[in-house]
């Protein structure tokens, strides 16, 4: 007897009731409860197991966009300067105003300008007559120069006849006198070598002569080498004297403010206006009315022909996505669209971890002033082993995902989350680098109706 037999058993009800179908009634009711219990356990199973999503590990590169918000600002910006310290009498323009050519910036305090330029005149006349007063210093100390030259060089003349007479009378007393001891030792037949006790009397006072006849010359030659050592020691010191420079450096400071009152005059003439020099913007300005201009430029304007560029800051981390000569996207006011190429990525000294970025802007685009939005895209190299973010986990410093694995038991075949430890290489958004013991053939779990951790049932969902 089969379970088809025993399902599809009919009872004779007119029929006696036998052991037999007891037994068959009573089977074919188990049968039915357990089918009841299977069909529970099944729903039951449903509500507690996690149903899960899965994804298959894929070989791609990770696409990495920058975004940034930054303003555009004139590509070059042309000083206008003014003489320092001068009260600002009005103020024609703001920060922003366009202006051409020759249009009036500011004007200086008339009566200001003007006790400037006076008292720049009599500082002139002052530093002009030092200088005179100088130069006539320098003409006489010039003179006494060449005087003590001369005076140096005839005493060193006098000084060497001197010691060339003393030397030559000197030499001529030590000839005579030896030549008077040699011509007594001939006539008497001195022996030299006998004690000063036995030589005669008149042959000692020769000798002795004649010794210190020799030792005045030597001192005489000495005397005519120091006395021409001190001579020339004296006409070097002239020669090595400091120059005086006095009269010089006072000429250069005649000159400078010679030309400092030549601006502040040519400054009197316009009246104290100051004007632009080229059609553009006012991007900046400095002066205020009732203040002293001070030693910077007062205003700077962008040129019309010089162009715009964008300029944002960025992290340290985000310069790896970046470097100059990338092709960027602009975004500006109005959904206006530009393409842009970065010119420099430089360290900001004020802010530890950050840099400026700077992009050039074709001709047109935008004005200056506008705010705009940067966005650059970077892909990486191509990895073999990529997962979705939200498959990734972290426990500590360790990350890891969790994979579908199927296991035998009593009840069949059931599936669980099993941990495989992984080493990010790198990520952005939606994406995930990794490198671990993954195949492509493994189911990693991105999300799910509940939470999952290692070794929970899972049941994937079915497509």
């Amino acid at each position: 007897m089969n379970l088809k037999t025993i399902f599809t058993y009919k009872t004779d009800r007119s029929a006696p009731v036998t052991v037999q179908r007891r037994v068959l009634r009573l089977l074919a009711g188990f049968l039915v409860f357990m089918l009841a219990c299977t069909v529970l356990s099944r729903a039951a199973d449903s509500l507690t197991v996690a149903q899960v999503t899965t994804e298959k590990p894929a070989r791609a590169a990770i696409p990495h966009t920058l975004e940034k918000d930054g303003r555009l600002e004139p590509a070059e910006e042309r000083p206008v300067t003014a003489e320092s310290g001068i009260l600002v009498g009005s103020v024609a323009v703001g920060e922003g105003q366009r202006v051409k050519a020759g249009d009036l910036l500011f004007t200086l305090d008339a009566d200001d300008l003007a006790r400037q330029v006076l008292e720049k005149q009599l500082e002139l006349q002052r530093a002009q007559l030092q200088l005179q007063e100088a130069q006539r210093k320098a003409a006489l100390g010039e003179e006494k120069a060449e005087l003590s030259a001369l005076r140096a060089q005839e005493d060193y003349d006098m000084a060497m006849e001197r010691s060339r007479l003393a030397l030559r009378q000197a030499g001529e007393d030590r000839r005579r006198a030896r030549q008077a001891l040699r011509d007594y030792k001939n006539d008497n037949d001195v022996d030299d070598e006998e004690d000063d006790e036995d030589l005669d009397p008149t042959y000692i006072a020769l000798r002795d002569d004649y010794r210190a006849k020799q030792r005045a010359y030597e001192e005489a030659l000495s005397d005519q080498n120091r006395a021409k050592v001190d001579a020339e020691r004296a006409l070097e010191d002239l020669e090595l004297k400091d120059p005086d420079n006095s009269a010089a450096t006072l000429g250069i400071d005649v000159r400078l403010r010679q030309l400092e009152l030549s601006r502040l005059q040519t400054l009197a003439e316009a009246g104290g206006e100051i004007c632009a020099p080229v059609d553009g913007a006012v991007t900046a300005l400095s002066v205020a009315s009732g203040k002293r201009t001070a030693d910077e430029a007062a205003a700077l304007l962008a040129g019309e022909e010089a162009g715009l560029r964008f300029t944002c800051e960025i992290t340290d981390d985000e310069r790896e996505y970046l470097s100059p000569g990338d092709k960027v996207k602009l975004e500006l006011p109005g959904h206006k669209r530009a393409d842009g190429r970065v010119e420099s990525i430089a360290a900001l000294a004020d802010k530890n971890g950050s840099a400026k970025v700077t992009v050039s802007l074709p001709a047109g685009k935008g004005e200056a002033g506008m705010s705009a939005m940067m966005s650059a895209t970077t892909r990486s190299e191509q990895y073999r082993t990529t997962v979705p973010v939200s498959a990734l986990h972290k426990e500590g410093e360790q990350y890891y995902v969790l994979a579908v694995r199927e296991t035998e038991s009593v009840l069949g075949v059931e599936q669980s989350a099993e941990r495989l430890n992984v080493t990010l290489l790198d990520r952005n958004e939606t994406t995930a680098a990794v490198e671990g013991p993954l195949t492509t053939d493994d189911r990693i779990i991105t999300g799910g109706n509940k939470t999952v951790r290692e070794n929970d049932r899972v049941r994937p969902e079915t497509a």
